[in-house]
């Protein structure tokens, strides 16, 4: 993973957030740790960004070959656009998967789907781990 990017779609109070981003400091600090003593190639440490929610999509949206998927239970299943998605994934330089949320409000989501830009190249219903075993069998990819 390149980058971890916390993109909260509203003002957030500091108290709240704070503890959070600590916390994924540190395991990406022990994450990075681990693969140092454990691989015998050299690793890089994952990058911890914060943005807003819709100037991280727009700025991912903008790039070449990258494909943007957001994970909902409300989303299409996954056996229904698992050979076009893995197509789009083959093609990729860069895959962004927009997962878990702070609350159900589907009205960013709604924005999104909804933008003129088409922000989202898959809305989908998957647990992101069993996608990610399911392509990285088949596929080297960058995931970020």
């Amino acid at each position: 993973m390149r980058e971890y990017i916390v993109a909260p779609a509203q003002p957030l109070p500091l108290d709240e957030v704070l503890p959070f981003l600590e916390g994924l400091q540190e395991g990406i600090q022990s994450r990075y740790s681990v693969q140092q003593r454990a691989y015998p190639f050299p690793v890089r440490r994952t990058q911890l960004l914060v943005y807003e929610l819709f100037q991280a999509v727009r700025l991912k949206r903008g790039q070449l070959k990258t494909v943007l998927l957001h994970t909902d239970p409300l989303g299409t299943p996954f056996p229904k656009i698992r050979d076009e998605l893995m197509r789009a994934m083959e093609g990729a330089k860069e895959v962004v998967i927009l997962a878990g949320a702070r609350d159900r409000d589907t009205t960013v989501l709604g924005h999104l789907l909804n933008d003129g830009l088409r922000a989202l190249d898959f809305y989908n219903d998957f647990r992101t781990g069993v996608l990610l075993q399911d392509f990285t069998a088949e596929q080297n990819h960058q995931l970020v």
